[in-house]
């Protein structure tokens, strides 16, 4: 009886709310299916929440629907697939009444939401969702439609087979279902796929035929409406796979529309500049290639400008009303949590008054037992701590003494080991140096007699050329004698430039074994044979600054460089010095590709090649870098 009571009081209190919220729901509803803008999103969020407290789960289901569709005319994607979400949550499906159209519907409104955000996988799962719900609807047009949205989203995914494979199911599921109009349509996007194919040119030209005959939106004249005209695209795309350019040419014209899209005018200046360039028509391709570049660039920034308009629209104002809706709670939630600190407080200071006036009486009372114990506990404390302390004691000086003489013996053993390493790298490093002053002196006495073989020939060149002046002077005819001195002057010219060559060559040699001899490249020989050390930046800026003293050019070159650094600077006269690209990366602490990307673009830069390989090469014709003196020991 009094369960029947409160359901009639019930009743009474929520039944005039109850019929007012479901004539809201059927007013939005109403406007909905006709495609009209649905009215703010306040009555139906007062709608959905009665409904989550006193509605059955198909009410609920309805009511987070018809709100998501206000915010998704309001542009608030979010908040509508939010909505949505939510009513799919409600929905109870292992109940007989359950609304299985409407959740199909629900799902179907959530991939569209997705496919505008451009968020293809989670559209993916939506669509299968509503194809799923619309079978058990028993609604075939939703059914077969879903299908068809899920093919074009695997066409943008660029997953031909599976769009093609569904495309082919749901023309046969239209036609099955006498919806031949929609199988016809749905065959566009079977011709997308089979254009780029020329093998399969056959199918495309039978499904081109069968829209031809059996389409009903050509009207007495044989043209489609403006939204249809892509057609005609893939009709020129077939003409000109089998060679008929005219047809072809004809078609692609028949796309252009008035007020025409550049989105749609890109597929249309593609297909005419393919035509003129098959035809060899220089001025139509110059025509249509920048029209075509016009279109798609400027379709590429109306496409970039809608989605970021979109998103920024679709975004802002969600987070702005979660912020205040989040600053909202805080501001309850501090005010509850100060009158509950201001209660406690007070509890705790009566509390406090209480235990204080007991603890008062028990101090006294315990104060002198706790100072007896006190004392006891304090002298057997004094005495552990004293017999602890003499332990400690003993046990640290005896790790004291052992980790003494351990570290002594390896102390001992690292300086003799330091000291046979230095003795052995002294001596290796004084016979290289007296080989390289042996070979410099050697150098240096072939370097005199060239000098003294091109003072030689110099003379006599001389005098030769001053002989043969003296007969071309007194002798007005040529004689014998004439010829035979602009022989030999000819020949003497000839050794005097080769002289000079090898006089150049011995300098250019005596100046790599002074250079190689320097103390900075020996200062980096050293550290090669080290795998662990590296070059400092004081040593880069030596080795640069001892090469502009021995090849002042390259260097020079090298500053002419923009932007150019003292480190790529390194990696270029490293090279120069054979020091192989491993090598080069340990020393200046970069990974061997930085070796690699700088060596090319010093190439580039220095000799015009784009290639790391040729270098070395180059630099040795060039600045005189021989490879008969690398580095030792590399």
């Amino acid at each position: 009886m009094g369960c029947l009571m409160l359901l009639m009081l019930l009743t009474a209190c929520y039944g005039p709310q109850r019929r007012q919220m479901l004539a809201l729901l059927d007013e939005a509803d109403s406007l909905n299916r006709a495609y009209a803008q649905l009215p703010s999103d306040t009555l139906l969020r007062q709608a959905a929440d009665f409904f989550d407290r006193h509605g059955t789960p198909n009410e609920q289901v309805r009511a987070h629907y018809l709100l998501g569709c206000a915010y998704r005319d309001m542009g608030e994607a979010p908040r509508a697939i939010d909505c949505y979400l939510d009513g799919a949550a409600h929905a109870d499906t292992a109940a007989a009444d359950c609304d299985f159209r409407l959740l199909g519907c629900v799902y179907s409104q959530m991939a569209n939401q997705y496919y505008n955000q451009l968020l293809l996988s989670n559209e993916i799962q939506a669509r299968k969702q509503a194809h799923y719900y619309a079978e058990l609807a028993g609604d075939t047009l939703g059914f077969i439609s879903s299908l068809n949205l899920l093919a074009g989203t695997y066409i943008l995914q660029n997953k031909s087979d599976s769009a093609e494979t569904m495309i082919k199911r749901v023309m046969a599921l239209y036609e099955e279902n006498g919806f031949l109009q929609r199988s016809l349509q749905s065959s566009t996007m079977l011709m997308h796929l089979l254009i780029d194919q020329p093998s399969r040119q056959p199918e495309l030209k039978a499904l081109i035929d069968r829209y031809d005959a059996q389409c009903e939106l050509f009207d007495d004249h044989h043209e489609l409406p403006p939204s249809k005209r892509q057609y005609y695209y893939y009709k020129g795309k077939y003409f000109e796979s089998v060679g008929q350019l005219d047809s072809a040419e004809y078609y692609y014209r028949k796309v252009n529309r008035p007020g025409m899209s550049y989105v749609s005018l890109d597929p249309m200046y593609r297909g005419l500049l393919s035509v003129f360039q098959k035809r060899h028509q220089p001025d139509s391709i110059a025509k249509y290639a920048q029209l075509f570049c016009q279109a798609n660039d400027s379709s590429i920034i109306i496409k970039d400008q809608e989605i970021t308009a979109q998103m920024s629209a679709s975004y802002n104002y969600y987070r702005i009303e979660n912020e205040s809706r989040t600053n909202e709670a805080r501001a309850y939630r501090m005010w509850l949590w100060l009158v509950a600190s201001i209660v406690a407080f007070a509890v705790f200071i009566a509390f406090a008054v209480f235990s204080f006036n007991v603890y008062r009486k028990k101090h006294k009372e315990r104060e002198a037992r706790l100072k007896r114990e006190h004392l006891q506990v304090e002298r057997r404390q004094q005495m552990l701590y004293l017999q602890k302390e003499e332990e400690l004691q003993s046990l640290h000086q005896q790790d004291l003494d052992r980790l003494t003489q351990d570290y002594k013996g390896k102390q001992d053993s690292l300086r003799l080991a330091y000291e046979q390493e230095k003795a052995r790298l002294e001596i290796t490093h004084q016979q290289e140096l007296d080989a390289l002053r042996e070979r410099q002196q050697k150098k240096q006495c072939e370097l005199n007699a060239r000098k003294q073989i091109i003072d030689i020939i110099e003379q006599e060149l001389e005098q030769t050329k001053k002989k043969a002046e003296e007969y071309r002077s007194k002798y007005s005819q040529s004689l014998p004698v004439i010829a035979d001195l602009e022989e030999r002057i000819l020949l003497l010219e000839q050794q005097l430039e080769q002289a000079t060559s090898e006089r150049d060559l011995g300098a250019n040699l005596e100046r790599s074994v002074e250079y190689t001899s320097s103390e900075i490249v020996s200062k980096i020989k050293q550290t090669l044979s080290h795998a662990q050390n590296k070059m400092s930046k004081r040593d880069v800026h030596e080795l640069v600054k001892t090469t502009a003293r021995f090849y002042p050019q390259l260097v020079n070159d090298l500053n002419t460089i923009q932007n150019i650094s003292q480190k790529k600077m390194c990696v270029c006269i490293l090279t120069a010095l054979h020091v192989s690209p491993g090598d080069i990366a340990r020393l200046l602490d970069v990974s061997p590709s930085v070796v690699s990307n700088c060596k090319s673009e010093l190439n580039e830069k220095l000799f015009k090649e784009g290639k790391a390989g040729t270098l070395q090469i180059n630099l040795s014709k060039r600045y005189r870098f021989f490879p008969c003196l690398p580095l030792p020991n590399t």
